[in-house]
């Protein structure tokens, strides 16, 4: 009976520590602080998870911006030798319409009318570009006579044959 009273005892002493526990402010403030915590490290979890996935698309991101940057280099470089042509193609008509010049300045100066060979061939040159004025005539008489090797003149047979050609489909 002794001990069935020690152990009643010591129940009691344990549910009085226990309840004095539970109001004792200290513990309230500690059990508060706890509570705290567990929300801010759920927080953190929370935000190391966005984080990581924010790492990833990074990374993503990172790889993809590396292939346009090569695709990118690729069109420069694309873009960089179609202008080296262009240039070089500019280099070529500057020396050409200089040595049009040139060959204008001397038409002017052995010619006594003062025309050049610009007015007399019929072309000029507007934003970098030779355009002719020239027309080509439409030959009047198709019985032209014309100079063969021997210097004799005979007229065009093209003409005849096609009258000929012309005369007997008509009979057929």
């Amino acid at each position: 009976m002794t001990t069935i009273l020690t152990i009643s005892a010591c129940w009691i002493l344990v549910v009085f520590i226990y309840v004095d526990a539970v109001t004792d402010d200290d513990f309230q403030s500690l059990f508060v602080r706890l509570s705290v915590l567990e929300q801010k490290q759920a927080f953190f979890e929370k935000r190391i998870a966005v984080l990581e996935t924010e790492i990833k698309l990074s990374q993503k991101r990172i790889a993809d911006l590396e292939k346009y940057k090569t695709l990118s280099e690729r069109r420069v470089a694309s873009l960089e030798r179609k202008n080296e042509a262009r240039n070089s193609r500019i280099d070529v008509f500057d020396a050409v319409k200089n040595m049009y010049a040139k060959t204008a300045a001397l038409e002017t100066n052995n010619n006594e009318y003062g025309k050049t060979l610009f007015y007399m061939k019929g072309a000029s040159i507007k934003n970098n570009k030779i355009q002719s004025n020239i027309k080509t005539a439409v030959p009047e008489n198709d019985f032209e006579v014309l100079p063969n090797r021997n210097g004799e003149t005979y007229p065009r047979q093209t003409d005849h044959i096609e009258i000929a050609n012309n005369s007997t489909a008509g009979t057929v």
